[in-house]
């Protein structure tokens, strides 16, 4: 018997690439597993244009699949947040759950919003948190599933991710997970190596594209001190802080178009500069002791490091 999955989709002011992340979910080869997908306060008309999509009166074009009619309208329940109706059962039948933010709360607690709901409302065994602007293989859920459920010790997963379209290539694999090194500024490091296997590889983190993690986790919440970047790597280390491990799974493939919402919502340098180095400094804050000294270490290390960047315009 399949295990129950809750798949949390956020979305803000960008309906079109959650349309067609939602049709990519409603493909898979997978059976009991629901979607919430959480409106983050959109000041555009994304609730009735996802809305449209569910009824079966919106079609999405990609270059990834064929719009599917046959499964069209989508089983879908939609309210806003804290007026969670009392008649809606714990379905793991594909049903689409849409919640409705009363504001913009930043990626960290807009997902917690589906989390909560998910943990208190419908009882799954597993949680996923999906960017909404990715595309996923119709094996994906299955091959994360396979690896987390069969060994108690793994307590989150993640896919292979490939860039959705670099320089008109499919195959190119983009930001994937990597390891801790709290001696070198921000503290983690990315994989720099391609996955060429298929057999699972143990990190110490997993991006927040997409973390698949056990729903009796004690803190499965994404930390409100991030409004915006490391609460990927925050909960990993928590994770691998209660003792689990975190693997990998390199058959889960997944296409994912980068950032956009962070780009919309810091969307000049000055902006993603500031915010960038603030969520680096908080994490270090959360989970060194000495973190003081972590501050000077990193102050002379940014002197090179950004100041390169901004010399040449590239952040």
């Amino acid at each position: 018997m399949q295990p129950k999955v809750s798949i949390i989709v956020l979305n803000w002011n960008n309906w079109e690439d959650t349309i067609e992340c939602l049709e990519s979910l409603y493909r898979i080869n997978y059976d009991k597993y629901n979607v919430i997908m959480v409106d983050n306060g959109s000041d555009d008309d994304s609730v009735a244009r996802i809305r449209e999509y569910a009824q079966g009166k919106l079609e999405i074009e990609s270059e990834f699949f064929k719009f599917n009619k046959e499964n069209k309208p989508l089983v879908y329940v939609e309210f806003d947040e804290d007026q969670y109706p009392e008649n809606v059962p714990p379905k793991f039948d594909k049903t689409l759950i849409i919640i409705k933010n009363k504001e913009n709360y930043g990626f960290a607690e807009g997902n917690n919003v589906g989390i909560r709901y998910a943990l208190q409302h419908l009882q799954p065994d597993y949680i996923e948190i999906l960017n909404n602007d990715i595309v996923v293989e119709e094996n994906y859920l299955k091959e994360m599933i396979k690896v987390i459920d069969k060994n108690p010790e793994i307590g989150m997963v993640g896919p292979k991710i490939y860039f959705y379209d670099y320089k008109g290539k499919k195959d190119v694999q983009t930001a994937l997970g990597g390891y801790i090194n709290w001696w070198i500024y921000p503290g983690y490091n990315y994989l720099e190596e391609k996955i060429k296997t298929n057999a699972p590889v143990e990190l110490d983190w997993v991006t927040g594209a997409s973390l698949l993690f056990r729903s009796d986790l004690e803190d499965p919440y994404l930390s409100k001190d991030f409004f915006f970047g490391a609460e990927d790597i925050d909960l990993s280390l928590r994770v691998k802080e209660a003792g689990y491990k975190i693997y990998l799974v390199p058959t889960a493939e997944i296409w994912h178009k980068i950032s956009l919402s962070r780009y919309k919502k810091f969307n000049n340098l000055y902006k993603r500069f500031k915010n960038t180095i603030k969520s680096h400094l908080t994490l270090v804050r959360k989970h060194k002791k000495a973190y003081p000294l972590y501050y000077i270490l990193y102050g002379v290390e940014m002197i090179f490091i950004y100041g390169k960047k901004l010399v040449k315009g590239r952040y």
